[in-house]
This record gives structure tokens, sequence and C-alpha cells, in this order.
């Protein structure tokens, strides 16, 4: 018989802006005009567009955007 192991889910690494802006308390639109300012950096490809979980974590804390 096969054995059937479990794997402990981690942390996600990456967010939606909707689930950023879910987060935040803010409606979906909000998080997409923040991306468009600049002031949330995001991970685009595949037609999928991302917030890393360090990202959503600096904008929880109140930090300020990191300016490359």
């Amino acid at each position: 018989m096969a054995t059937i192991t479990t794997i402990k889910t981690q942390e996600r690494s990456a967010y939606s802006l909707a689930e950023v802006a879910e987060k935040m308390g803010k409606h979906r639109s909000w998080a997409y005009r923040q991306a468009r300012a600049g002031n949330i950096k995001t991970i685009t490809g595949y037609g999928n567009t991302l917030v890393s979980a360090a990202e959503v974590q600096r904008i929880l804390n109140g930090e300020p955007p990191t300016r490359p």
C-alpha cells in the first residue's frame, strides 16, 4: 500500500492585488491605482499581477515605497 505524506503549506510568497486590498481593508481598485502609481511593487508575467509577501508586509507596516 502507498503511504500518504502530508506537506505543510508554507506562508504564501505572493498575493493578488485584490488580496492586498482586502488585507488593507480597501477596495481592490485602490490596490490597482497604487500599483499603477508605483507605490506597490508588483511582479508581472503570464497575464498575472502579483505582489510579493515582503512587499505586502512593507505596506502593512506603513513603510514608504522603495524606489530603485
